[in-house]
């Protein structure tokens, strides 16, 4: 096989389907299988906004998919991980090399601080954080939180915690304009909501033990 199709595609979902169930720790209730169903139908729907061609929308899809399988192997640094099972997958089903060197490169641009090139990665980029714009923002959070208590062997403060999602959606930008439209709205509410929890609370603006900012 050296083209994507839908047949390949549905190969692909299931594999993902049952390396999750099969070696994704249980302590993962946020970087889950929903997450990332979640984040593959998010890509595919900003993809099609933007006016990506079906080829283009089959790589994203399977970047989304794999995107963080590598947590079931690391933490840090997953992204790698996740590249390489992609690979390992398409190279099995004899995808081109150049098919495959870009969904590397798709899921790759996840990682935490690096700056998407082209049109694709920023939507995958989006995709994978639009939770900052939803409505469930708050509840999204507190799964994180509850994953990050086994990662940090601590579960974080309510200070800390508000302040580290304080910085995250100060931080935060959409890539794309579609993105932005969608969800930025709602990210402003979210945003202002933390701002009132926190007048509220009387906390200090500065967080007591800082932690370096996990990938969302």
């Amino acid at each position: 096989m050296d083209t994507i199709n839908e047949e390949l595609l549905e190969k692909a979902r299931l594999h993902v389907k049952h390396w999750f169930a099969a070696r994704m720790p249980r302590h993962m209730v946020f970087h889950d299988l929903e997450h990332t169903r979640t984040v593959t139908r998010t890509a595919v729907g900003i993809g099609r906004a933007v006016g990506l061609d079906q080829r283009q929308l089959h790589l994203l899809e399977l970047a989304a998919l794999f995107h963080d399988t590598g947590y079931a192997l690391a933490y840090a640094g997953h992204e790698e991980h996740s590249a390489e099972l992609a690979e390992r997958f398409l190279a099995k089903h004899r995808v081109a090399k150049r098919d495959i060197a870009q969904v590397r490169a798709l899921i790759l641009a996840t990682r935490m601080g690096a700056q998407p090139r082209g049109l694709m990665q920023e939507v995958l980029r989006d995709a994978d954080s639009a939770k900052a714009g939803q409505v469930d923002f708050a509840q999204k959070s507190e799964r994180l939180r509850s994953e990050l208590a086994t990662v940090r062997r601590k579960k974080p403060g309510n200070e800390q915690w508000l302040e580290e999602n304080l910085v995250y959606l100060r931080a935060h930008r959409f890539h794309t304009s579609h993105a932005d439209q969608r969800y930025g709205a709602q990210k402003q509410i979210n945003l202002e909501a933390l701002v009132r929890r926190k007048q509220a609370a009387k906390l200090r603006p500065e967080v007591r033990r800082k932690e370096r900012l996990f990938d969302r």
